[in-house]
């Protein structure tokens, strides 16, 4: 049994196990044997009491050595070399995630593993059938060895068999000691070999196992990988969900052929897209910063506004890019309180002193001031907050420039004025915008000639078509109208999948009118088919139709002015190469205007000076074909002449630093144009920018404001291609400092938050103390009219002013008539019935006597017209009660108070049904024809 003790082997967990439950050697020998299912003697169990203390002691060193760093590898080495597979005890060991299990009990053992249980993976359909291939692998390896064993057990036998027949020839010779001794040493040495041949075998079988699992470890220890970071920062780019990132990787996983051991929770995805801020901020310090050390001229762009209720800044900065072409990297996207220009420039301080922010290699003076020293041109729009905005920007460009470059006390004047020089430039997109509103105004003006009706001056009958053709037939109309799939059904549009002709009104900002005159033109005669079909019994078409047929709308659908003017100007914009080569296009453009407004008919000709102006956007030759095949009508060339003065005064207007005279007509100074290559000609970036934050605020409106930030950084700077380009080495120390600063970011936004909250709140209280200093100064005004006109007295007829002047004095009768302008105005608060009515002075100099009774008699006209003037008077009627007849239905009800409005009293009566007030002489009219009746009377 000696033999059979050291050679029996005994795996290290299973031994502990036994020293723990038994607490002397002899006892966990006798546990041995027991497991081994034998029954031992007293000699045999003090041998192998001794073998399981060194087994016991080798296997607390071994426990120690592997816990010391060792790959798996290793650790099954140790097991296997120093303790052994128990195979006789049914002992597995395996390496995650795929078990192989190649122990082959000798004999059944009742007791379960004392190790930890094999990870069974999930299994999807690849992950199955690579483990049926492991496992049928294992099964051969099993089969294998059960013929090992086997044949094992034959060559023992045999062994045997020769032994005894070797100790028969030997019985009468004396054995050697030292060949005794040898042939143990052999024996140990052989075993040795063995088990180490065991050992490689088992190794080489996990790594098969693991080979053909292809398991990709994305998690070492307790963070992903840098590569696993920056493709959940792809994805998160893409549009995937928070929680769909996670199925995605295992999708791709899955058919490349390979498992994950684990992928990233969408709270540790959350967690990653706030440290992309960080990300973007990196890219766009390293680049403006490599840019201002390379000397190169920056651009800032910045606009404003509204969505779902935030009022958001965006700023940005315009580049040029080493084949010539423009770059703008955005670097400011807040959520502000209000749009004025401080605030604006106190925010876009704040974000580019955060790009610095962390950075260890910014020692190269402050970076905001940098950043501002290199801008030499600035890209907005005309409204007032924004031109505040620039000069501010001037201002303090101005005061850093001495600080930040190097010798500048040593420059002359005029090298300190020429880096001075700062260029202000006007997106003219807006020009489109806006031009839409002159137009309108001229063709309004055009309908009220043509038309003698009351037109309101934005809002002629063509606009009201444009818009009602596409709440009914645009792209985005209504489903309850069903007129826009009926309609593209009806002309054969839906067979060939087009969309619909007509864009939606809304949504649209700058050429939408243009460009549905233009479709509303080319498909009026189907539309007016498609009405007279399938319109019975819609009102809303049956109207339509009505409006198509009105001349006065063919016509001014006829000259609007996108396939002409707004579309070939659009694309212009976009596409000029240098900002300042709209001189050349602006002079044209005024000499064709002014051509089309002498001779209207050059319009409709389709020659144009401006070569941009010939180019069509391609698929709409058709419309630009109808509008020249149809014949203008006088009326028409009115209203292009018309058209024209307006667009004439406001192009000259828009462009005046481009017209001769102006600082940037004729040849530009070389200088000037290099330092201004960087501007485009449009702030298109910025609204681009504007549309990604509308789709977040559509898709996702509660997302975090760094979240949102982050999204349109990435996006629009294209970072994962700059985070791509970047060394293994590299994008760890990104994504490590990334990682860092997610508690900050958190925190800043907290703060930011709070700050907000506080600017609303105080920006609120402000308005409200400015109402009510407001309200008060309205009502000290009103007193001191009601003061002055008892001086006077208030005169309400045009024959009273005579009297009211008298033989005054020159100072006099102007205070008299100024007191009763004052008192109708603050008083009364009688509407304006002409603009600047009451403004009574010209440039400093007080109004004339003539122009202040002008004034007064029309104010008086208006007022007779309007009724404003009333007072309370003692009437018979009053207390009275009257029944009205209605189709013999009688109401009773009570005269309430008799009014003198202007010089006509009205009477207030108040019946059931609500209050009725009429003249006087209506009342008494309809009491002669028994209409009304005093009850008083009947009584």
């Amino acid at each position: 049994m000696s033999d059979g003790v050291s050679e029996t082997d005994i795996s290290y967990g299973r031994l502990l196990a036994l020293k723990k439950e038994h607490k002397k050697d002899v006892t966990v020998a006798k546990a041995i044997f027991k497991l081994a299912g034998m029954d031992p003697r007293q000699d045999e169990v003090k041998k192998c009491a001794t073998f399981a203390k060194r087994a016991l002691d080798l296997a607390e060193e071994t426990k120690k050595k592997i816990y010391k760093g060792r790959s798996p590898q290793d650790k099954l080495f140790f097991l296997n070399s120093y303790c052994g597979i128990a195979s006789h005890l049914g002992i597995t060991f395996s390496l995650a995630p795929f078990p192989v299990d190649l122990s082959v009990p000798s004999r059944p053992i009742p007791s379960p593993p004392l190790v930890s249980p094999p990870v069974i993976p999930r299994k999807c359909g690849g992950c199955a059938a690579r483990c049926r291939t492991i496992k049928n692998l294992s099964a051969k390896l099993g089969r294998a060895r059960k013929n090992w064993l086997l044949r094992g057990k034959i060559l023992i036998r045999r062994t045997i068999a020769k032994s005894k027949g070797y100790l028969l020839l030997l019985s009468g010779e004396q054995f050697s000691p030292c060949k005794g001794s040898f042939l143990s040493a052999e024996n140990s040495r052989l075993a040795t070999e063995l088990r180490f041949s065991e050992n490689a075998r088992l190794e080489s079988e996990e790594s098969l196992a693991e080979q053909i699992s292809r398991v990709v470890t994305l998690k070492f220890g307790q963070s992903y990988s840098a590569d696993t970071v920056v493709t959940v920062l792809e994805l998160l780019n893409l549009g995937v969900a928070d929680e769909k990132i996670g199925g995605v990787m295992e999708s791709v996983a899955k058919l490349t052929g390979v498992k994950l051991d684990r992928v990233p929770s969408p709270s540790t995805v959350r967690n990653i897209a706030i440290a992309s801020l960080s990300v973007a901020k990196a890219h766009i310090h390293q680049r403006l910063d490599q840019a201002i050390d390379q000397g190169e001229q920056l651009c800032l762009y910045s606009d404003e506004t509204n969505k779902l209720g935030s009022k958001l800044q965006c700023f940005g900065a315009g580049l040029v890019k080493e084949n010539g072409g423009q770059e703008v990297l955005l670097f400011g996207l807040a959520q502000v309180a209000d749009k004025s220009a401080q605030t604006a420039f106190d925010i876009m301080r704040n974000r580019l002193d955060s790009l610095s922010r962390g950075v260890s290699d910014c020692n190269r003076g402050n970076f905001t001031d940098r950043f501002f020293a290199a801008v030499s041109c600035v890209m907005s729009d005309s409204a007032a907050t924004q031109q505040k905005f620039n000069f501010m920007i001037e201002e303090y460009r101005a005061s850093v420039l001495p600080t930040v470059i190097n010798g500048w006390e040593e420059m002359s004047d005029a090298q300190q004025h020429e880096l001075l020089k700062f260029h202000v430039f006007y997106c003219q997109l807006h020009v489109i915008a806006n031009y839409t509103n002159v137009v309108l105004e001229a063709l309004a003006e055009h309908e009220r000639l043509v038309t003698g009706r009351e037109i309101p001056d934005l809002s002629p009958t063509v606009l009201s078509v444009v818009k009602e053709v596409a709440r009914l037939f645009g792209d985005r109309s209504a489903g309850m109208h069903a007129c826009s799939k009926e309609f593209k059904v009806w002309s054969g549009l839906d067979q060939t999948n087009c969309k619909s002709p007509f864009p939606s009104f809304l949504g649209h900002r700058f050429n939408v009118v243009f460009l549905l005159a233009s479709r509303v033109f080319y498909h009026r005669q189907s539309l007016k088919q498609f009405i007279d079909e399938r319109g019975s019994g819609r009102s809303e078409l049956t109207k339509l139709g009505e409006l198509l047929d009105l001349p006065i709308v063919v016509e001014h659908l006829h000259i609007l002015l996108d396939q002409l003017v707004t579309g070939p100007l659009w694309r212009l914009a976009e596409n000029v190469a240098h900002v300042m080569d709209t001189w050349v296009t602006v002079s044209l453009l005024l000499s064709w205007v002014r051509e089309c407004r002498d001779t209207p008919s050059a319009l409709f000709s389709g020659n144009c000076s401006v070569p941009s102006l010939h180019s069509i956007a391609a698929g709409d030759e058709q419309f630009l074909e109808k509008l020249l095949s149809v014949s203008p009508t006088e009326t028409s060339l009115e209203a292009v002449a018309l058209v024209m003065e307006s667009s004439l005064r406001y192009f000259m207007h828009l462009f005046e630093d481009f017209i001769p005279g102006g600082k940037y007509s004729g040849i530009i100074d070389d200088v000037v144009v290099d330092r201004t290559r960087c501007a485009p000609a449009t702030n298109r970036f910025i609204e681009s920018a504007f549309g990604f934050v509308d789709r977040l605020f559509t898709h996702a409106p509660n997302m975090l404001v760094s979240r949102r930030e982050s999204r349109l950084f990435i996006s629009e700077n294209h970072t994962m291609a700059w985070l791509s380009s970047k060394s293994s080495e590299e994008r760890n120390a990104i994504v490590l400092a990334a990682r860092a600063s997610i508690g900050t970011i958190r925190a800043e936004e907290k703060h930011a938050k709070a700050l907000l909250a506080e600017a609303i709140l105080q920006k609120s209280l402000e308005k409200e103390k400015e109402y009510n200093a407001k309200v008060a100064l309205q009502v000290k005004m009103r007193n001191q009219a009601v003061d002055a006109i008892s001086t006077f007295g208030f005169i309400i007829s045009v024959n009273s002013i005579s009297a009211l002047l008298g033989s005054s004095s020159e100072t006099e009768r102007a205070n008299a008539l100024v007191a009763q302008i004052r008192f109708r105005e603050r008083a009364l608060q009688q509407q304006p019935p002409e603009k600047g009515i009451f403004k009574l002075s010209n440039k400093g100099r007080k109004l004339t006597e003539d122009e202040l009774k002008r004034r007064l008699v029309v104010l008086i006209e208006a007022d007779q017209k309007g009724t404003l003037l009333t007072s309370s008077i003692d009437h018979p009627f009053i207390g009275r009660f009257v029944r009205r007849w209605k189709e013999e239905v009688s109401e009773d009800g009570r005269v309430s108070s008799v009014k003198k409005r202007g010089e006509t009293p009205l009477v207030s009566i108040q019946f059931p049904s609500g209050q009725l007030t009429i003249p006087v002489s209506t009342l008494e009219s309809s009491l002669d024809e028994g209409s009304f009746d005093l009850l008083d009377d009947l009584l």
